[in-house]
């Protein structure tokens, strides 16, 4: 039951604050986090060595597609000199070519 609660209490707490027009931050999932991690290792326990290597397989999959999205976006992101490079460039030209710069 105590573990039930801990996993059941973020979503009884956001039900009040949505009913109460309440605020409702990341630190009350921090029960939960606990309550979940002990459930896990609870039926992990529980489990026979196929469903282990089952879940083992799915955690895999499911870290490596995140990891895979996170390298993939590298290539894609600007550096931060091709960001300064235009205010660089409009520091170089002059209005009056005339003075010296």
């Amino acid at each position: 039951m105590l573990i039930l609660g801990l996993v059941v209490l973020p979503i009884i707490g956001f039900a009040v604050a949505k009913t109460t027009h309440g605020p409702f931050v990341a630190r009350y999932f921090f029960p939960a986090i606990l309550g979940i991690l002990v459930a896990a290792i609870y039926g992990l326990d529980q489990a026979k060595r196929e469903s282990l290597l089952a879940v083992g397989f799915v955690l895999l999959l499911a870290i490596s597609s995140q990891e895979f999205g996170f390298w993939k976006s590298l290539g894609g992101r600007e550096r931060p000199a091709d960001i300064v490079a235009p205010i660089a460039d409009l520091a170089d030209t002059t209005r009056y070519p005339a003075y010296p710069s």
